[in-house]
């Protein structure tokens, strides 16, 4: 069975190293296809995917400058598949900063065939043993969702962060690539509302697939130490959450007025000085 892992990295060679391994030498019965976009790395990441290349024989390097950054990145990666003329039996998504358990992936696979080959998004646990990415539910007529747990498996999902997602090819290849729209942020999430629109059935794994720790808060636009005005720098840079892609982000996804009911709400509270 074929699986195309789709990623991007920068300047974190021995993650990405060790997610491509981990994947590769955890789940033996599976044929692993890579397309690993590379944005800009300067820390010998190039060389780490040659290496590995040359002893896997199965990874596709897209260079970029560094402007790709997450979702333009795995747009970069998915379009890439699509042009190929490839169609492997899943693809996965995923972020090379995932420590991968053993056979996970297998594990996942067995999940998707009993649900009807839906998709399954693999939870991750942060270094406390906490729940940290996975699948998420939308609460009806908002847009205030939480992420589920694996013991909520069994709760089908509204999109997902695709930490590690796999999607059966038929229902990837049914839906656009993630919206080229969104820089950073939102790109996994927005995908993953197209796949539910488009009829798909995304579950969260029955079990954690690995180790994989939130992004930290401090410095960002949710940290409260800062001011407002730093705040307000901070989330319309590419790695926060700028106005256009926000409002592009509602008002796709729930409709022109939740965009304008919520869509000014990160500043009231950055002014409130609230997270």
């Amino acid at each position: 069975m074929q699986i195309h892992v789709i990623f991007t990295c920068h300047n974190r060679a021995e993650k990405t190293k060790n997610c491509i391994v981990r994947l590769i030498e955890g789940n033996p019965s599976l044929d692993f296809r890579f397309t690993v976009v590379n944005d800009g790395s300067t820390d010998g990441t190039d060389r780490v995917l040659a290496e590995l290349n040359g002893k896997y024989h199965c990874i596709t390097e897209i260079k970029g400058d560094g402007s790709l950054f997450y979702s333009k990145g795995m747009r970069r990666g998915m379009d890439s598949l699509n042009a190929s003329g490839e169609q492997p039996d899943y693809v996965l998504l995923v972020n090379d900063d995932v420590d991968f358990a053993e056979h996970v992936v297998e594990k996942m696979i067995g999940e998707s065939q009993s649900k009807s080959n839906a998709i399954i998004v693999g939870a991750t646990h942060d270094e406390n043993g906490n729940l940290s990415y996975g699948g998420a539910k939308y609460k009806p007529g908002t847009v205030d969702c939480k992420v589920l747990t694996c013991e909520q498996s069994d709760i089908p999902c509204s999109t997902f962060n695709a930490n590690c997602v796999l999607i059966p090819w038929e229902l990837y290849s049914s839906v656009p690539p993630m919206d080229d729209t969104y820089v950073h942020s939102m790109g996994d999430f927005d995908y993953g509302l197209s796949l539910s629109r488009a009829g798909a059935m995304i579950y969260t794994s029955g079990f954690y697939v690995g180790k994989c720790n939130r992004n930290p808060i401090k410095g960002t636009w949710y940290d409260t130490s800062l001011s407002r005005m730093e705040r307000f720098r901070k989330k319309e840079t590419p790695r926060g959450l700028p106005l256009g892609s926000w409002l592009h982000y509602l008002n796709k996804n729930f409709g022109l007025r939740q965009a304008i009911l919520h869509g000014f709400t990160p500043y009231i509270k950055i002014l409130l000085g609230k997270r």
